[in-house]
């Protein structure tokens, strides 16, 4: 008898009971969703920083010894599917002679004006550059008719345009030790991709020119590509590596990780003479803080939250108690 009751008092407030389980089950997923959004919401911020930050700060430079090709096997181990792109580099600045020899047999006088020569070497070029004219420089010295000794480079197709050199040309550093002789013209493949650093400039396929460094002195710096091994045999110059990294998959979840991967790769490599230079690290490091920010933010409001679920459900049981006061005395007493 009591059972038939309760059912029928159970229909008499159908709604108000239905509301309620409405009100207990999207209190129940606001707070089961908000981990998962607080979560979502890092990181997607994360993901725009990482994609508006710089190049040379989301990525990896690493300096060595100049006379190494190789790379600990570390490296690879740590970065894992991170490591999207790497790319030797060879750099070195030659103060060059204001004298040029055309192919024609001419010469460009550029006195006084002062030229630097900007000599770069890139591991794998035929991969990154279009060749427009010509071709790319091949390895070992060579011999001119008159017996000087050359090395082959090509030059960007603005430089060129800028300087008037061309195939044939040659450029030759103030000692005359050696001649550069140049074999083609080129163009980066893309000049956006992040494996020139973000170098609006495109510095290794330029020509620049500084105005007056003293008075009615200018100077003149052309960039040329050379062999690698040219660069290692005749030219003083610095060596380092750009490490591109796919900054997609640097989630929420796995940042930590990945910046305890950075700083024990680090700390690793500057026992074995290299350094590793990155503001990823950085960046994790403000996102975590940010992180932590947010997740003391979604403590507060899970307790609001609940706060407001225990109250509603208090408000609107006082309610059904007291619309209901005959029907639970009359199952008091057939209980009794």
């Amino acid at each position: 008898m009591s059972w038939k009751i309760a059912l029928r008092h159970l229909f008499r407030n159908l709604r108000l009971n239905l509301l309620l389980l409405v009100i207990m089950v999207l209190g129940a997923s606001l707070l089961a969703s908000l981990p998962m959004l607080a979560i979502t919401i890092a990181g997607e911020s994360l993901s725009l920083t990482l994609e508006s930050a710089p190049v040379h700060e989301r990525n990896i430079l690493l300096q060595g010894k100049s006379w190494s090709d190789e790379l600990p096997d570390d490296i690879g181990q740590s970065l894992d599917v991170l490591q999207q792109e790497m790319i030797a580099i060879r750099e070195g600045d030659v103060i060059g002679s204001p004298l040029i020899s055309k192919s024609d047999g001419n010469q460009l006088n550029l006195y006084p004006a002062t030229v630097i020569l900007n000599l770069w070497s890139f591991d794998h070029l035929d991969e990154r550059v279009r060749v427009l004219q010509g071709r790319l420089p091949e390895l070992g010295q060579k011999m001119n008719a008159e017996g000087s000794a050359y090395y082959e480079a090509v030059i960007g197709s603005q430089a060129s345009l800028r300087s008037g050199l061309e195939l044939g040309d040659e450029v030759a550093p103030a000692t005359g030790t050696y001649r550069l002789y140049i074999v083609g013209i080129v163009e980066p493949l893309d000049p956006n991709a992040e494996i020139w650093w973000g170098d609006r400039q495109m510095t290794p396929f330029s020509v620049w020119r500084r105005i007056h460094i003293s008075p009615d002195i200018d100077e003149w710096n052309i960039s040329l590509l050379v062999h690698p091994q040219t660069m290692r045999s005749r030219i003083y110059h610095s060596q380092y590596w750009r490490l591109i990294l796919d900054h997609e998959k640097v989630t929420a979840l796995n940042a930590p990780i990945v910046r305890q991967s950075l700083v024990g790769l680090q700390s690793k490599l500057s026992e074995d003479g290299f350094t590793l230079s990155t503001e990823l690290i950085y960046l994790i490091e403000q996102f975590e803080d940010s992180l932590s920010l947010a997740q003391v933010s979604l403590l507060l409001l899970t307790f609001q939250s609940l706060f407001v679920v225990f109250y509603l459900l208090g408000m609107l049981a006082n309610f059904l108690v007291e619309g209901s006061q005959m029907e639970l005395a009359t199952l008091s007493g057939c209980l009794l």
